[in-house]
C-alpha cells in the first residue's frame, strides 16, 4: 500500500548501511517523504553526547543520497512532528519502546521496517575507538 505522506525520524550519525535500507524502503511506500533529522543540540540532549558528525554534514548528504525527499531539521524530541503525515515509519529495533514523536494529535500509522542486523552508529564508533576493523 502507498500512502500520500510518510516520515521518518533519525539522528543519522555515521551514515551506514542501515540507515539507507530504512530510509529507501520508506520511500517506496509513500509519495512523498519526509527525513526528520535531529539537531546536533537535540542528539546531546537525547544521548549525552554530541553527534560525531554535526548536522550541516548530515544534512548535506542526506540531500545527496536522497534528493527526492524532504529533510526536516528536527530541534526537541518533543511529540507532534508527524502530526500532518499518513504514515511514520520506525526501525523494528524501536518496537518497544514509547514513540514520543507521534503526540496525542498524530492518527496515522505506525510501521515498523526491518532493522539492518549487525550494524549500528554506535558499533562503528566503538570500532573505530579501538583501532578494529569493522566486518560486515
Amino acid at each position: 500500500m502507498i500512502f500520500k505522506k510518510g516520515i521518518i525520524f533519525g539522528c543519522f550519525d555515521l551514515f551506514h548501511i542501515g540507515h539507507y535500507n530504512i530510509i529507501e524502503a520508506a520511500l517506496n511506500r509513500c509519495d512523498t517523504l519526509t527525513i526528520g533529522v535531529f539537531s546536533d543540540e537535540a542528539i546531546e540532549q537525547y544521548k549525552g553526547q554530541k553527534p560525531t558528525i554535526p548536522l550541516r554534514y548530515r544534512l548535506s548528504l542526506l540531500h545527496a543520497i536522497f534528493p527526492e525527499a524532504q529533510i526536516r531539521v528536527i530541534a526537541t524530541r518533543q511529540s507532534g512532528y508527524a502530526n500532518d503525515q499518513d504514515i511514520m515509519f520506525v526501525s523494528d529495533e524501536y518496537k518497544n519502546q514509547i514513540l514520543v514523536m507521534t503526540g496525542p494529535k498524530f492518527k496515522g500509522i505506525v510501521q515498523f521496517l526491518p532493522h539492518t542486523s549487525g550494524i549500528s552508529s554506535s558499533k562503528i564508533k566503538e570500532k573505530i575507538i579501538n583501532g578494529e576493523h569493522y566486518d560486515w
